[in-house]
């Protein structure tokens, strides 16, 4: 009989990748940032349009209230309603807190407290890491941007007894927040994966999102040219949004505002570029 001394047997199996790796980064990054300090009163503050455009729905159903006539009159086509509902001021800021609030340290936080090896000591890619973190992200904007679309879409059919909707409306509440929200989530989480506090991804956003209203104000005041909002990121989501939703209609508007969309891609990609390679950097 033969005896084998023991020792170290060297593994030769196959690991196997699961199709979904990234589930688990997602499932507990929505856990994380639910629990997170005042984040009920910021869900509150954030779902405040959305109770408010359908109060608007409503009233626009009511003829005989004669005081919002001329609301009616300003925003009662499908385009103009619901362009105003996602291009407003007030929505657009608060898709800003709400990615700072979701993403600001879901990179930095793991760079801080060294985690990246933890990670990828699991059967998981530098991708699944990526789309795990954006979805996060994602998840947080989409819900107080596409969801509450669609709620309104319904509403107003529910209110008026019609299932009738503009069609290219209803393609751009859905493409629109899309575009949006993945721009904001890959510019945060580039900013986060560049720094290790939380505290200071917020700090850079916002002051790099107001710097750019100022800059086009500023531009815009001296040479008297509408060309430089396209250095606003608030005036680029507004032009894209009411040209998507074909509540512009001059030339020149549209034109503006399907560059403005050209913008926003552009910075997609760039932010997810800075993001693929840093987290490749920090996977070396």
């Amino acid at each position: 009989m033969a005896i084998k001394s023991k020792g170290y047997q060297v593994w030769d199996g196959q690991l196997l990748r699961r199709a979904l790796g990234w589930t688990p980064i997602f499932r507990q990054g929505v856990l994380q940032v639910f629990r997170k300090k005042r984040a009920k009163a910021l869900y509150i503050f954030a779902g405040l349009p959305l109770l408010i455009f359908a109060a608007v729905i409503y009233v626009m159903t009511k003829p005989e209230l004669k005081v919002f006539s001329e609301f009616i009159r300003e925003y009662g086509t499908d385009p103009k309603l619901f362009g105003a509902y996602f291009t407003n001021g007030f929505m657009i800021f608060i898709l800003l807190l709400l990615s700072v609030h979701a993403g600001a340290s879901q990179i930095a936080g793991d760079r801080k407290s060294n985690a990246f090896a933890l990670y990828f000591a699991r059967p998981i890619t530098k991708l699944d890491y990526i789309l795990g973190k954006l979805a996060v992200v994602m998840f947080y904007l989409l819900a107080f941007t596409l969801a509450p679309g669609l709620i309104l879409i319904l509403l107003k059919m529910l209110f008026t007894g019609s299932m009738v909707i503009d069609l290219q409306v209803a393609g751009a509440t859905v493409i629109f927040p899309l575009l949006v929200s993945l721009c904001f989530a890959t510019m945060i989480l580039a900013f986060s994966s560049l720094a290790r506090s939380g505290k200071l991804v917020t700090v850079v956003l916002f002051v790099l999102y107001f710097a750019s209203d100022i800059v086009q104000g500023i531009l815009s005041g001296i040479f008297r040219s509408r060309w430089f909002h396209l250095l606003s990121l608030r005036e680029n989501i507004q032009n894209f949004g009411w040209t998507i939703f074909g509540a512009n209609t001059r030339a020149d508007d549209v034109l503006l505002g399907w560059l403005s969309g050209l913008v926003l891609l552009v910075l997609t990609a760039v932010f997810g570029g800075v993001l693929a390679l840093r987290i490749r950097r920090v996977e070396a």
